[in-house]
This record gives C-alpha cells, structure tokens and sequence, in this order.
C-alpha cells in the first residue's frame, strides 16, 4: 500500500516519503474497499482492491451510483443533499483526468452533475462546500450549483469525503481558451471580470465583510515577502523596491471577505454567455483554517492579472505578449469595477513573487515571466 499511495497523484509529501501509514476504518464499496488512512498523521480516502486504489473500477463505479441514487454517502458517513437530483438517471459514468489533488466523476445524462472525491482529509467544512453553500442561498448564477456532499466523523471530528454540483457540459477551460489563439482576450476577460465582481458580492452577503487597516493586510505580505526571498535568491536585489511598494499600499482601510482563495484562468469554465467559477477550496498550500479566513477580494482579481500575463507568454504565440496583457487585464479591471489602486499593485506583486520562487523550482524556463512582472512593478 504504501507504493499504491506514494505514487498517486494526490499524495501531497511525495518528497517526504511515507514513514507510518495505519489504515482506520474500512466499508464494502462494490467488489472493493473504502479505506480511511492515516499516512504520517494526514488522512486520506482510498478505493482498495488489494493494495491498489481502484476508483476507475466498473463494480466501484456502479456502487458511488447506487449510493447517490439513493441519496445515501459511499464508504462510511452521511450524505447532506441541497438539491435533487443529486445525479441523473440512468447515467454514463466516467473518471476525470484533469484532477490533480482529488478525484473527480462524471456522471452524464439529463442534468449532468460530477462529483469531486476530496482525497486528502481535513477536519472541518471544506470550504469549496461553504462557499457554494452560500453562493446558492444568494442564487448565484456564476458557480455550478451544488447539489449534496457527504461526510464522516472519526475522533470527534467532521471530515468531508465528497460533493456533487453541476456539470458545466460544453464549457471550455478559461486558460485552454486564451492560450488557443493569438487573437485580443478582451471579450472574455470582460466576462470574467464581471463574474467576479457578483460572485465577490453574493459571498460578501453570505459570509459578511470586516473594514480593517490596509497594513493589517500588507504586514501578511511582508511576512510571505521574507520566506519568498529566502527561497529565491534573485529576489534579493528587489528588497528595498519591494518594500517600498508595500509601505504605499499600507495606508487607510480596506474590506476584506470570504473569496475564491486561488483564481486564475485555470479555475473557470467559459459557457454559451458566462464565466463559472469553479474549486473553491483556496491555495492547497494553505492550512484550512487560514483558507477558511477573510482576505482582501482584491487577492483573486491580483490572480486573475497574473494568470493573464501567463497567458499572453505562453507558447510564444503572441507578437507582443505585454500590450495582450496590457487590454485584457484593463477590460478586466474595468468589468471588475477595481481602481488601479497601491493594494492592488502589491497584491499582483506578492503573486509575482510567489511565482518566481515556483518556477526557479519547478520550471526555470518559465521563471522570465514572473521576474519580468516583478521588475515592472517595483519600477
């Protein structure tokens, strides 16, 4: 078992390796088993046949739609249903491949939903259920609906297993769209801009919004500013610019709220006549209880600039990737109803900074583009 789980894509200490795996609570789903695991004090759900996770299981698939169809949780636990029907009848179901730290299926037919399969557990309302939660008491039409999700308690904690929400059929990924072609992005990034806009609205109902001082906010930077430099040494030099940017930023107050925690191109779905907003989960970096917390809304519009600039770079289509940029992230803006204000600015730029350490790390042929951005920022 322990090479089943380290070579998943979900496993997240990959680096780490395994050192204590203990398997804790097991049910019958199919010709196969659900396991609760604890590997090195995290949780995760596995679908075993012998030590092998078998989610893509003929016999385990038919088992998850049984149990939906019955409204009732796979495994262990209880199934909290919001709307009806939580799948169609009679469905075609399939195994996505896009995931990367959970698992999702697809369940096709009339009023297709899918269901996302959180892998690695963590105690406490998994935010990507909070948000939409809330979303759909405000009748928000920028996020697939959910339709139900499960849970199961072990040691006196709340876990979340799994959600159904719609299935956007027929959308495109906003980040396949705008690196298709060479062609201005400004109609879509108008789109987007106000998507955000009323999904920031419908969450600031839901879950309130708290007027703090704008430094309350830049002192996290400052923090997070520190650990980046430590990690990316060609950060250095920019200390003293950097720094300067955030001081700008630090004056007067700002509303901070509950937001989508880690927008960018890759987190929306293009439909006949909207942006959808979709894995409201946050940074997986981040513990949940800080993703759980209230940041600027500002914080996903910074990511949203930043995933244009990505765009406007990538594969070398685009004679002049700055002005590409340049119009989509002003219509954006500008749909948004943002003003260029200095929070904003060092809100894109903590983005650069952390994308800079990403890349010397991951991706050194990329690193250019964030260090680029920096450089125009601090300018």
């Amino acid at each position: 078992m322990y090479e089943s789980i380290a070579n998943q894509r979900f496993f997240r200490s990959k680096q780490a390796g395994i050192t204590e795996l203990k398997q804790l609570a097991t049910a019958d789903v199919g010709n196969a088993t659900w396991a609760l695991v604890d590997v090195d004090g995290d949780l995760y759900q596995l679908i075993l046949s012998g030590q092998q996770d078998v989610l893509d299981s003929p016999e385990v698939l038919a088992h998850i739609q049984e149990c939906f169809d019955r409204e009732e949780a796979f495994g262990l636990g209880e199934l909290e249903v919001l709307s009806r029907p939580v799948i169609p009848a009679e469905p075609q179901v399939s195994v996505s491949t896009a995931e990367q730290s959970n698992s999702s299926l697809i369940f096709r037919g009339e009023k297709p939903a899918i269901a996302k399969l959180f892998r690695m557990l963590e105690p406490g309302i998994n935010p990507d259920v909070e948000l939409l939660t809330g979303l759909a008491g405000q009748k928000c039409s920028y996020v697939p609906a959910l339709r139900a999700y499960s849970t199961v308690e072990w040691d006196g904690e709340t876990y979340v297993t799994a959600m159904v929400q719609d299935f956007a059929e027929g959308c495109e990924e906003g980040w396949a769209r705008a690196t298709a072609t060479a062609e201005p992005f400004t109609e879509d990034a108008a789109m987007i801009g106000e998507a955000l806009r009323h999904i920031h609205h419908d969450l600031a109902q839901a879950f309130g919004s708290d007027v703090v001082p704008a430094a309350q906010v830049i002192d996290g930077l400052k923090r997070r500013m520190e650990s980046l430099i430590c990690q990316a040494e060609v950060l250095e030099e920019f200390r003293p610019a950097i720094t300067a940017v955030y001081e700008e930023a630090s004056a007067g107050e700002t509303t901070i709220q509950r937001i989508h925690g880690d927008a960018h191109l890759g987190q929306i779905l293009r439909s006949s006549d909207r942006y959808l907003f979709i894995d409201f989960e946050g940074e997986p970096a981040r513990p949940l209880s800080e993703r759980r917390g209230k940041f600027s809304p500002l914080q996903d519009v910074a990511g949203l600039v930043r995933s244009f600039d990505y765009a406007a770079h990538f594969g070398g289509r685009i004679a002049d990737p700055e002005t590409w940029a340049k119009e989509s992230t002003d219509v954006f803006l500008a749909a948004y109803r943002a003003q260029d204000s200095a929070l904003l600015r060092a809100l894109i730029l903590d983005k650069a900074l952390y994308e800079v350490v990403y890349e010397a790390n991951n991706r050194p042929d990329w690193l250019h583009i964030p260090l680029e951005a920096v450089k125009r920022l601090v300018g």
